[in-house]
């Protein structure tokens, strides 16, 4: 479970927050992240518009580390600029496989309770509309619930499936280890940009050969990274052949288990 929180707050002193954000080389309306603050899997997200302050903190808490909410709460602390809470929440967020079956017992499962979740930064609010909007398509023109259910599998289950697997690795790395991914290429803008729009990614040949220079500077990076990304490509061909029949789904599932690792 990832305890994620996001609050619009009063920013009491707004030279202070632009010289905050100057700091780091931020411009106005930019984000401002820090990743790995509370183990591999966490975040501090924030970005200044006008009076206002939009921030977005996330962690693994069962880890030992502190949830989002406490980190939130510690960088309001942190910063006297930073005024009341406008508006906000906070909850946790499955992060794991989706399930293999959407259909089951007289229900169709979507979001959260399906394990809708982009594991990799832990969004899944585009996913529940996705579903969503595949299963009101599919029931009005006749679909089972089960021909739904495949048919997004076969859409968007593997992708799911990898990005747990990406995020299961980005739990062992270090901040270090993120800088030197970053500064070498590996993890590229390109990369990055295909995580948040949930998309496979689809590197470019001059990003593939810098990936490989890069790994090749750090063996020991690259030995935990490349199985990592063979289980990632398949899982989405696995997906792919989900099966048409409800009795082989089980089969399917502890193939897929497998594969994951």
């Amino acid at each position: 479970l990832c305890v994620a929180a996001q609050q619009t707050l009063q920013v009491t002193d707004v030279p202070a927050a632009r010289a905050f954000f100057r700091a780091h080389g931020v411009h106005p309306g930019e984000t401002l992240v820090f990743t790995g603050v509370a183990g591999g899997f966490s975040i501090i997200n924030v970005r200044l518009d006008g009076e206002h302050l939009e921030l977005l903190t996330g962690s693994l808490p069962k880890r030992g580390f502190p949830s989002g909410l406490a980190i939130a709460l510690d960088f309001q602390r942190e910063h006297p600029w930073v005024g009341k809470v406008l508006a906000g929440g906070s909850r946790a967020l499955p992060l794991g496989l989706p399930s293999p079956r959407l259909d089951a017992d007289g229900l169709f499962r979507i979001g959260d309770a399906a394990g809708m979740v982009h594991a990799a930064h832990g969004s899944g609010i585009a996913q529940q509309l996705l579903a969503a909007g595949m299963l009101a398509d599919g029931l009005a023109v006749g679909h089972s619930p089960f021909q739904i259910n495949t048919a997004w599998q076969r859409a968007h289950g593997g992708l799911l499936a990898a990005a747990d697997v990406f995020r299961r690795f980005s739990c062992t790395l270090s901040v270090d280890d993120v800088g030197v991914l970053i500064e070498r290429g590996v993890l590229s803008e390109g990369l990055f940009a295909a995580g948040l729009v949930q998309l496979s990614p689809t590197p470019s040949p001059r990003e593939l050969a810098q990936a490989v220079r890069g790994l090749a500077r750090r063996p020991d990076l690259a030995r935990r990274l490349v199985p990592v990304l063979a289980r990632m490509q398949a899982l989405e061909a696995w997906a792919k052949r989900y099966p048409s029949r409800p009795e082989s789904v089980q089969r399917w599932a502890r193939r897929r288990e497998r594969i994951a690792g």
